[in-house]
């Protein structure tokens, strides 16, 4: 059974076996989320530059990914793998988005990258609210990631959602209680 560690803390916090990194998966960039910021945070500083590098072209092979693949791939600092998902749809000429459509993706993104963690015997990951800073509300990323928890309930692996905004994390825990989805809060 899932376990699910609803964490009013910074990410940087969380040690966890594996990060759940979202990227576009046209261009393959770590990029500027919350979780690449962490991961390159959490490298020693006298390597970090170097390290950040390596991973960088780790994630750029993985290039192209479909929205919502999920793979897994070394990782380094306070996470061993890191699970990188093609949750942030790639806009262009030719294909917009529309927020129900980056919301199944971003479901789906969660949905796969669990399943590609207990495929690499991952006992744990940790991930954050993915795409509300500049893409979907707050609240539809929040439904959407946990409906994608939902979905993978009788997993066996633990998962720490690391929110640092209070109202984030609380509206994180009103979802969570409407849905029925066991939780604990640290």
């Amino acid at each position: 059974m899932m376990r699910v560690i609803i964490r009013h803390e910074d990410i940087r916090n969380a040690r966890t076996h594996g990060l759940l990194v979202p990227v576009d998966g046209q261009i393959c960039i770590l990029g500027g989320t919350v979780a690449a910021k962490a991961l390159k945070a959490s490298l020693p500083k006298e390597d970090r530059q170097e390290l950040w590098d390596y991973l960088e072209r780790d994630v750029k092979k993985l290039c192209p990914m479909e929205h919502g693949e999920a793979r897994v791939i070394p990782g380094d600092g306070n996470w061993e793998w890191l699970v990188v998902v093609a949750a942030v749809p790639h806009h262009s000429n030719d294909a917009i988005f529309s927020k129900a459509q980056f919301s199944s993706i971003l479901k789906r993104s969660t949905v796969n990258g669990i399943k590609a963690s207990l495929a690499h015997d991952l006992e744990s990951i940790t991930m954050t609210v993915i795409a509300d800073s500049y893409r979907l509300p707050t609240e539809i990323a929040i439904r959407s990631m946990m409906e994608g928890l939902y979905e993978c309930r009788k997993e066996d692996i633990s998962v720490e959602w690391c929110i640092l905004d209070r109202e984030k994390f609380d509206l994180a825990i009103e979802v969570f209680q409407q849905r029925y989805l066991p939780y604990v809060t640290a």
